[in-house]
């Protein structure tokens, strides 16, 4: 609910300051494909935090091993958390509070030149971590 409320909020400003990039401009399926590899992008760098940068550039064209190494790697985290649901639901929690937390960041509305920001995946990774430390003593 935060998310939504603080998102309509930076919206609003970006729009009042002519910020927004058009649909035309950058078209829905450069802003899904960025998603999704940005998804996977700031889940390495929570992980394996090396070549980090204070400004990564927005792309439009990305080499087809990123894209499918991105989905694969969303889709089996993904599939694996459901599968076990019953058993490990912190896994589920963990895994849609990261999902969740990252949408209004993650690119679909575009507001700025930057395509990722690590400052964004702070309250995200809290989700990633959730997961790995409820998941020791199932160990």
């Amino acid at each position: 609910m935060l998310a939504f409320v603080f998102s309509s909020l930076t919206l609003w400003a970006h729009h009042q300051g002519h910020m927004i990039v058009s649909w035309e401009q950058l078209p829905l399926s450069v802003r899904l494909l960025n998603a999704v590899i940005f998804y996977a992008a700031y889940l390495s760098k929570m992980l394996w935090p090396v070549n980090l940068a204070s400004f990564y550039p927005y792309e439009q064209f990305f080499p087809l091993w990123k894209i499918l190494g991105s989905l694969l790697i969303l889709a089996a985290i993904t599939a694996v958390v459901i599968y076990g649901l019953r058993k490990c639901p912190f896994l589920f929690v963990g895994w849609f509070w990261y999902l969740g937390a990252l949408i209004p960041v993650i690119g679909l509305i575009k507001s700025a030149d930057y395509g990722m920001a690590d400052r964004f995946s702070y309250l995200p990774s809290i989700g990633i971590i959730i997961m790995l430390v409820w998941f020791i003593p199932v160990l």
